[in-house]
Protein backbone atom coordinates (compact mmCIF):
# COMPACT_ATOMS: atom_id res chain seq x y z
CA UNK A 1 0.00 0.00 0.00
CA UNK A 2 1.42 3.27 -1.16
CA UNK A 3 1.13 6.54 0.82
CA UNK A 4 -0.70 9.14 -1.24
CA UNK A 5 0.26 12.62 -0.03
CA UNK A 6 -2.31 14.45 -2.20
CA UNK A 7 -5.19 12.33 -0.94
CA UNK A 8 -4.13 12.78 2.70
CA UNK A 9 -3.91 16.56 2.32
CA UNK A 10 -7.29 16.55 0.56
CA UNK A 11 -8.96 14.71 3.43
CA UNK A 12 -7.20 16.94 5.97
CA UNK A 13 -8.42 20.13 4.22
CA UNK A 14 -11.95 18.75 3.87
CA UNK A 15 -12.11 17.90 7.58
CA UNK A 16 -10.53 21.22 8.58
CA UNK A 17 -13.06 23.16 6.49
CA UNK A 18 -15.98 21.23 7.96
CA UNK A 19 -14.56 21.71 11.47
CA UNK A 20 -14.38 25.48 10.95
CA UNK A 21 -17.97 25.58 9.68
CA UNK A 22 -19.37 23.42 12.49
CA UNK A 23 -17.45 25.38 15.15
CA UNK A 24 -19.01 28.58 13.79
CA UNK A 25 -22.48 27.06 13.84
CA UNK A 26 -22.04 25.74 17.39
CA UNK A 27 -20.68 29.00 18.81
CA UNK A 28 -23.36 31.07 17.04
CA UNK A 29 -26.07 28.78 18.38
CA UNK A 30 -24.78 29.22 21.93
CA UNK A 31 -24.65 32.99 21.54
CA UNK A 32 -28.11 33.35 20.06
CA UNK A 33 -29.77 31.19 22.73
CA UNK A 34 -28.02 33.25 25.41
CA UNK A 35 -25.73 30.55 26.78
CA UNK A 36 -22.61 32.60 25.90
CA UNK A 37 -21.91 36.26 25.22
CA UNK A 38 -20.61 37.31 21.83
CA UNK A 39 -16.80 37.30 22.07
CA UNK A 40 -16.53 40.38 19.90
CA UNK A 41 -18.02 43.62 21.18
CA UNK A 42 -17.93 46.47 18.71
CA UNK A 43 -20.46 48.78 20.34
CA UNK A 44 -20.49 49.29 24.11
CA UNK A 45 -22.95 51.28 26.20
CA UNK A 46 -21.16 52.82 29.15
CA UNK A 47 -22.29 54.77 32.16
CA UNK A 48 -23.03 58.35 31.24
CA UNK A 49 -22.16 61.25 33.43
CA UNK A 50 -25.70 62.60 33.68
CA UNK A 51 -24.63 65.94 35.11
CA UNK A 52 -22.41 66.73 32.13
CA UNK A 53 -24.96 65.35 29.69
CA UNK A 54 -27.66 67.57 31.18
CA UNK A 55 -25.39 70.63 30.97
CA UNK A 56 -24.68 69.96 27.31
CA UNK A 57 -28.33 69.36 26.44
CA UNK A 58 -29.43 72.46 28.37
CA UNK A 59 -26.90 74.60 26.51
CA UNK A 60 -27.99 73.17 23.17
CA UNK A 61 -31.67 73.80 23.88
CA UNK A 62 -31.37 77.32 25.32
CA UNK A 63 -27.78 78.63 25.19
CA UNK A 64 -28.60 82.25 26.09
CA UNK A 65 -30.63 81.61 29.25
CA UNK A 66 -28.78 82.01 32.54
CA UNK A 67 -29.20 78.69 34.36
CA UNK A 68 -29.09 80.33 37.80
CA UNK A 69 -32.09 82.55 37.08
CA UNK A 70 -35.43 80.84 37.14
CA UNK A 71 -37.98 82.35 34.87
CA UNK A 72 -41.29 82.41 36.71
CA UNK A 73 -43.81 79.90 35.52
CA UNK A 74 -47.19 81.47 35.14
CA UNK A 75 -50.40 79.73 35.94
CA UNK A 76 -53.56 81.09 34.43
CA UNK A 77 -56.80 79.98 36.03
CA UNK A 78 -60.24 80.29 34.49
CA UNK A 79 -62.14 83.43 35.41
CA UNK A 80 -64.89 81.40 37.10
CA UNK A 81 -62.40 80.18 39.69
CA UNK A 82 -60.79 83.55 40.36
CA UNK A 83 -64.00 85.59 40.73
CA UNK A 84 -64.61 84.44 44.30
CA UNK A 85 -61.02 84.94 45.49
CA UNK A 86 -59.89 87.92 47.55
CA UNK A 87 -57.06 90.16 46.37
CA UNK A 88 -54.77 88.58 48.97
CA UNK A 89 -55.52 85.11 47.65
CA UNK A 90 -54.94 86.35 44.08
CA UNK A 91 -51.56 87.77 45.12
CA UNK A 92 -50.63 84.45 46.69
CA UNK A 93 -51.60 82.63 43.50
CA UNK A 94 -49.53 85.00 41.36
CA UNK A 95 -46.48 84.49 43.58
CA UNK A 96 -46.97 80.75 43.77
CA UNK A 97 -43.70 78.89 43.22
CA UNK A 98 -44.39 75.83 41.14
CA UNK A 99 -40.95 74.43 41.87
CA UNK A 100 -39.98 74.55 38.21
CA UNK A 101 -42.08 71.49 37.41
CA UNK A 102 -44.24 73.27 34.87
CA UNK A 103 -41.21 75.05 33.45
CA UNK A 104 -39.39 71.77 32.94
CA UNK A 105 -42.28 70.30 31.01
CA UNK A 106 -43.29 73.34 28.97
CA UNK A 107 -39.92 74.90 28.29
CA UNK A 108 -36.20 74.68 28.91
CA UNK A 109 -35.73 71.45 26.97
CA UNK A 110 -38.28 69.46 28.94
CA UNK A 111 -40.08 68.26 25.84
CA UNK A 112 -36.83 67.03 24.31
CA UNK A 113 -36.01 65.24 27.55
CA UNK A 114 -39.47 63.70 27.66
CA UNK A 115 -39.14 62.49 24.05
CA UNK A 116 -35.66 61.15 24.71
CA UNK A 117 -36.84 59.24 27.76
CA UNK A 118 -39.80 57.83 25.82
CA UNK A 119 -37.54 56.72 22.97
CA UNK A 120 -35.16 55.15 25.48
CA UNK A 121 -38.05 53.17 26.98
CA UNK A 122 -39.18 51.94 23.55
CA UNK A 123 -35.70 51.13 22.24
CA UNK A 124 -33.04 51.12 24.99
CA UNK A 125 -29.42 51.76 24.03
CA UNK A 126 -28.42 48.38 25.46
CA UNK A 127 -30.78 46.62 23.06
CA UNK A 128 -29.45 48.61 20.11
CA UNK A 129 -25.85 47.82 21.09
CA UNK A 130 -26.64 44.12 21.52
CA UNK A 131 -28.42 44.00 18.15
CA UNK A 132 -25.49 45.72 16.47
CA UNK A 133 -22.99 43.36 18.09
CA UNK A 134 -25.02 40.28 17.09
CA UNK A 135 -25.20 41.63 13.54
CA UNK A 136 -21.42 42.10 13.51
CA UNK A 137 -21.01 38.56 14.87
CA UNK A 138 -23.28 37.25 12.11
CA UNK A 139 -21.19 38.98 9.45
CA UNK A 140 -18.04 37.51 11.00
CA UNK A 141 -19.60 34.04 11.03
CA UNK A 142 -20.59 34.46 7.36
CA UNK A 143 -16.96 35.19 6.52
CA UNK A 144 -15.88 32.21 8.63
CA UNK A 145 -18.37 29.92 6.84
CA UNK A 146 -17.15 31.15 3.48
CA UNK A 147 -13.53 30.48 4.51
CA UNK A 148 -14.40 27.02 5.83
CA UNK A 149 -16.24 26.25 2.61
CA UNK A 150 -13.25 27.40 0.56
CA UNK A 151 -10.89 25.17 2.58
CA UNK A 152 -13.23 22.18 2.23
CA UNK A 153 -13.55 22.91 -1.50
CA UNK A 154 -9.77 22.76 -1.90
CA UNK A 155 -9.78 19.40 -0.12
CA UNK A 156 -12.52 18.08 -2.43
CA UNK A 157 -10.60 19.26 -5.51
CA UNK A 158 -7.46 17.48 -4.28
CA UNK A 159 -9.48 14.31 -3.72
CA UNK A 160 -11.03 14.53 -7.21
CA UNK A 161 -7.63 15.11 -8.84
CA UNK A 162 -6.26 12.10 -7.00
CA UNK A 163 -9.14 9.90 -8.29
CA UNK A 164 -8.47 10.98 -11.90
CA UNK A 165 -4.80 10.03 -11.62
CA UNK A 166 -5.57 6.55 -10.23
Amino acid sequence: MQFNFQKSVGWLLLLLGLLVIFYGIYSSYNIFIGKNEAPMTIMKVGEKNNENANKVSDNLVNPTQDKNKKSPATLELPKELTDNLSSEQMAQLKNLDLGGGLEQIMGGGGMEQLLGDSLNQILPMEAMAKTFNLGAWSIFMGILFWGGGAIASLGIKLLKNDDKKS
